[in-house]
């Protein structure tokens, strides 16, 4: 309608001769004022829409990056959850390795112990062995000394000696050999004396022996211990 009023003061002031006065420009004047004036009501009234729009767009992204934060800070707080657990979970497990080897070192450890018992007992077995050892070897060879000794006594008695037990006379010595008789003679001494050593050496073999028994039950003792 504005418009219509306009065109048509327009036309009147540029074609008086059609009918019209020209009033000097002031409806002309109302008319671009208020045209002005309806222009930039409508420009004020896109300026608040466009205010309101923009509000509007700003709340909605200030609204959804709220949730995206609040989106992202959760999934953070899981993720974390999640790597606290799994990492208590391998802690747990890492301990428990760790409890099962010390009690496998423990073991291990007893097992060397008494492997270390065994071995010390078993050398002291093969100690005492040996030692009886050559303490059998030593009371054979005293066996042997000894029969052979005795051998030769019961041979010098049998040529010292008559069948009645009585020492022979010179009679009976004519018919024996002079030489062979000193020596006989002197064999037979040497057979007292080594006859007294073999019995030195069977006192002696003898407190061996016993001493050896006594390391015997000492070992079975310190075993018993271990």
């Amino acid at each position: 309608r504005k418009a219509a009023l306009l065109k048509r003061a327009l036309s009147k002031h540029l074609n008086p001769k059609e009918g019209g006065e020209v009033d000097g420009g002031g409806d002309i004047n109302v008319l671009l004022y208020s045209l002005l004036q309806s222009v930039s009501e409508r420009e004020k009234l896109r300026l608040r829409e466009a205010e309101r729009y923009h509000e509007t767009r700003v709340e909605q992204l200030t609204e959804s990056a709220g949730e995206e934060r609040a989106r992202l800070i959760d999934m953070g707080r899981r993720m974390i959850e999640d790597l606290n657990k799994r990492g208590a979970e391998q802690l747990r497990e890492v301990r428990r390795d760790a409890l099962v080897l010390r009690e496998e070192t423990e073991e291990m450890r007893g097992v060397e112990e008494r492997l270390r018992g065994e071995i010390a007992s078993l050398k002291l077995r093969l100690h005492v062995a040996e030692g009886q050892k050559n303490e059998a070897t030593k009371e054979a060879e005293l066996l042997r000394e000894k029969a052979r000794g005795e051998r030769m006594l019961e041979a010098a008695r049998e040529i010292f000696s008559s069948p009645s037990g009585v020492i022979a006379t010179s009679r009976s010595m004519e018919s024996v050999d002079m030489k062979q008789f000193m020596m006989l003679q002197r064999e037979y001494t040497a057979l007292l004396k080594d006859h007294k050593l073999l019995q030195e050496k069977e006192r002696s073999r003898d407190e061996e022996a016993e001493a050896a028994v006594a390391a015997g039950a000492k070992s079975q003792e310190l075993e018993k211990i271990g």
